[in-house]
Order: structure tokens, then sequence, then C-alpha cells
């Protein structure tokens, strides 16, 4: 059964920024591919957003307790494990709250898969003061099923459209913002209203992919980050949505330096002094990633 993911990157970037104001240093330097598509393709152009995001709070702590009490009093359980003297945490949460601007009623789905879920039906309305429409229904060359935009009592706007797509969270993010750009309202007569399941998604993000970061300090030190933690959360009924994103890192002050991390397609070769080429060569790709089980070297 497919499990439901996310491409969350906002709180990500914000802990990172509260780091950098505690870590003066040259920068930070990846040991994998993961984590330069995160510097040049998320953190590059989101960075500078940041303080149009008032809903995100940051915490620095010299000692893991301070980062997981701020995370629990935000009503997340991700925890940092303890650190020593030689390390430092920072963390920050999203949490956005949207109310629609015409609340729905509650009405089941009946879902593709048989079962009856829990939902909402929203229908069409248009506002007295200046006459706009509550839902907008929207098409994508990209995409091939209608998208529904829902208007909140804030200037944040929702968007829902059929999707069963396995993607990098990266590729997600890139996905969306080219299906919004390219999407174009369609015939308002189109629809009555949408039906949607209600929501009470909490995952936690592999974020093992940070791990391995390392920057030198002004003062020569080289520093690793050693651990990582997301937690996102989405509740979504007839009255709106509530979104939560907390991440949290520790980063080691001891003179460490990064491993190698092979986390791709990889070469292998086997050479033997003397032999004009060498005695084998392979393409390792993660279909062959596995346990061998034990080995005999006799």
């Amino acid at each position: 059964m497919k499990r439901s993911y996310v491409g969350a990157f906002r709180a990500i970037t914000a802990a990172f920024l509260a780091a950098n104001k505690e870590l003066p240093g040259s920068g930070w330097v990846s040991s994998r591919a993961s984590q330069d598509s995160f510097f040049k393709e998320i953190f590059s152009a989101t960075c500078g957003e940041h303080a149009r995001i008032p809903e995100i709070e940051t915490k620095v702590a010299r000692t893991a307790q301070p980062i997981n009490e701020f995370l629990e009093r935000h009503g997340m359980d991700g925890q940092l494990p303890p650190f020593g003297p030689d390390a430092f945490g920072f963390a920050a949460i999203m949490k956005i709250l949207v109310e629609w601007i015409a609340a729905g009623d509650k009405k089941d789905v009946r879902g593709a898969d048989g079962n009856t879920y829990a939902g909402v039906k929203i229908k069409v309305t248009y506002a007295r003061d200046d006459g706009r429409s509550n839902l907008v229904f929207l098409r994508s060359p990209r995409h091939e099923h209608p998208i529904v935009s829902l208007r909140t009592k804030s200037d944040d706007v929702v968007y829902l459209t059929k999707f069963d797509k396995d993607m990098h969270a990266f590729d997600l993010v890139m996905f969306a913002k080219e299906l919004l750009h390219t999407g174009r309202p369609t015939d308002g007569h189109e629809f009555e209203g949408v039906r949607f399941p209600m929501v009470d998604l909490d995952v936690r993000p592999d974020v093992i992919w940070l791990t391995g970061l390392s920057t030198v300090l002004d003062n020569g030190q080289r520093v690793t980050l050693t651990d990582a933690v997301q937690q996102c959360k989405l509740q979504m009924n007839h009255k709106g949505a509530v979104i939560k994103d907390a991440f949290a890192g520790a980063i080691s002050f001891a003179l460490a330096r990064p491993d190698l991390v092979i986390d791709d397609s990889f070469l292998f070769v086997l050479e033997r002094p003397g032999l004009s080429q060498p005695v084998f060569t392979a393409v390792l790709r993660p279909d062959c990633w596995k346990d061998p089980g034990e080995l005999t070297f006799a």
C-alpha cells in the first residue's frame, strides 16, 4: 500500500538560517547530491522569504533538552538524541492555520478503493462585496485532472487535485510549482462544488540525507551535522486546515571530517598489479543492493 508523503522544506530552511547566525563561517559543504539539490534548488530560493512567514518560530540551544521541549510545546514528538558539550542544536517549527472563506458541510466520500471516508462538500458561492467565488477550478496541460483552489479568510489559497505518483520531495515541490504556474481557470459552471476526504496526516520524512553537511567556522574549526529529524502534520476538515512542519538538527563541534557517502549507482573495479586490464568491473545499481549473507574467505 502506498503511503502519504510530503515535500516540506520551509522549516528546514528556517532552522538552517537560525543555525547560520550562531555559526559564522564559510558556508555549508555538501557530502552527497541530495544536499547539493537542497541548497541550490530550495534553500537559495526560499531563504529570502523567511520574513514573509511569521508563523515560523526557531530555537537554538547547546543541549538537546531545550530543543525537544520546544518541539513538544508545539505538539510535535520528534526528538533529538542527547548530545554533549561539543555539539549545538537548532530547530524550527511552522504552524499555519487556514479557514475556508465559506465553510462546507460534512459529507462522506466513497473512495476509489470502495471504502467510505469522512469527507467534506463545499459548494460554489459568491461574495456579496466583490463577487468573487470561494472556489476556482483550473486545468493545466501538465496534468490530466482538474484542480480546485479554495479561498481562505487570509491571503493563502489551497489547491487540491487528484494525484497518485511517487516522487522525490524536491521533484514534488517543483511539479506543484509548475502545475500552479500553468493552471488556467475553466468554465465557472463546470462544477457545482468540490468534495474531498477529511485529513489527519502525521508523517516523519527521512532527512538522514542532510547528515554529513559540514562548515568551517571563522576560527578554522570544522563542524558537522550529525542528527536531523523532521515531522509534518496536516489536519483538514469542512472548516479549514492546520499545517505543522517541524525540523531539528544537531551539529558536532568535534574536529570530524564527513564520510564519503555513496548513495547512487557506483562503479566497482578490481585491479591486480601487473595485468594490462582490470580483473573485474561492474556498475552497481540499487537492484543489487542487498545483504549477501555470511561470506567465506577460505
